[in-house]
C-alpha cells in the first residue's frame, strides 16, 4: 500500500511540473478563460491567434531569454518571427534574426498570480515589463483574437505547459555534452548532436550571466571574459530535453 501511494503522489509531482514554468525552454499556453471553450495561444505565421487543440505545431513557444533575468522573446515554432505588444486588436509576429530583441513590446516576463488552475496548475500572467505600462498578454472571448490588456483579470492569465521534461533527467544527452573544465577566457563545449537550441550560464545566485540560442551546430565555443572566478552552472535545452552542468571558472 506505502509503494501504491508513494506513486500516486510521484505521478501527481510530475503531472503539474509539466504545468509550470522554469525559464526559457518551449511551452503551449492556455488560457484560464473557458466560457468560450479551450484557447490555446497560437499564431498563423503574422498575427497571434486562438487554437482549441494542441494538434499544430503553431501553439508551440520557446520562451529565449534576452540575457536579462525574468525577460524574454516569445518566438514561434518556426523560429523566424517573435510575439510584439504594439496593438490592442492583435499581437502581430515581427522578425525574429535568432538574436534576443530588447525592443520594450518584444520582451515579456512571466509573472505568478497566486492562484491554480482545477488540476492545481499554476496560473500566470504573460506581459510586458518594458513598456510605459504593463501590456497583459489576453484572449478577447468578442472578437476570438489574442491581443493585449492594460489589467489583470481571468482572460489575462494563462497555463503554461511545458514541452521539455525536468531538468537532469535525460541522463543519455547529458553524458555525451562535454565542457572544457575548468575555464578561463573561454568555453568550450562538445558533444551537442545539433539537439541543443539553446545555452544559458548563471552564476550560483542564480542571475543569468550568457545566452546562447539557434545552435544549429556540433560544438561551440564561448567567450567567457566577462565571468568573475567562481562556480557556475549552464543550463542546456532541447526539444525534448533539458539538463545541467556545473564549471569552475579560473
Amino acid at each position: 500500500m506505502k509503494k501504491i501511494t508513494l506513486f500516486v503522489i510521484t505521478l501527481c509531482i510530475v503531472t503539474n511540473t509539466y504545468a509550470q514554468f522554469i525559464g526559457a525552454g518551449e511551452y503551449r499556453l492556455r488560457n484560464n478563460f473557458t466560457t468560450n471553450g479551450t484557447v490555446y495561444l497560437s499564431h498563423d505565421g503574422s498575427k497571434a491567434i486562438r487554437a482549441t487543440s494542441t494538434d499544430s505545431d503553431a501553439t508551440k513557444f520557446t520562451l529565449v531569454s534576452t540575457g536579462v533575468a525574468d525577460e524574454y522573446n516569445i518566438v514561434i515554432h518556426t523560429n523566424d518571427g517573435i510575439l510584439r505588444a504594439n496593438s490592442t486588436s492583435e499581437i502581430p509576429v515581427v522578425a525574429y534574426s535568432g538574436s534576443p530583441s530588447t525592443s520594450n513590446p518584444n520582451v515579456w516576463s512571466v509573472v505568478d498570480t497566486g492562484s491554480t488552475g482545477s488540476s492545481g496548475e499554476t496560473i500566470y500572467n504573460i506581459l510586458t515589463p518594458l513598456t510605459s505600462s504593463a501590456r497583459y498578454l489576453v484572449y478577447n472571448n468578442n472578437t476570438d483574437a489574442i491581443g493585449y490588456s492594460g489589467s489583470n483579470f481571468t482572460r489575462t492569465q494563462w497555463i503554461l505547459e511545458r514541452l521539455s521534461p525536468p531538468l537532469s533527467t535525460n541522463d543519455l544527452e547529458k553524458s555525451s555534452v562535454f565542457i572544457s573544465n575548468p575555464i578561463h577566457d573561454k568555453m568550450t563545449i562538445k558533444g551537442l548532436k545539433g539537439k541543443v537550441n539553446q545555452i544559458e550560464i548563471f552564476n550560483v545566485l542564480g542571475e543569468l550571466m550568457i545566452s546562447r540560442s539557434n545552435i544549429n551546430s556540433l560544438s561551440i565555443n564561448i567567450e567567457t571574459n566577462s565571468l568573475s572566478s567562481g562556480l557556475y552552472l549552464v543550463k542546456f535545452y532541447g526539444e525534448t530535453f533539458s539538463f545541467t552542468k556545473k564549471i569552475i571558472k579560473r
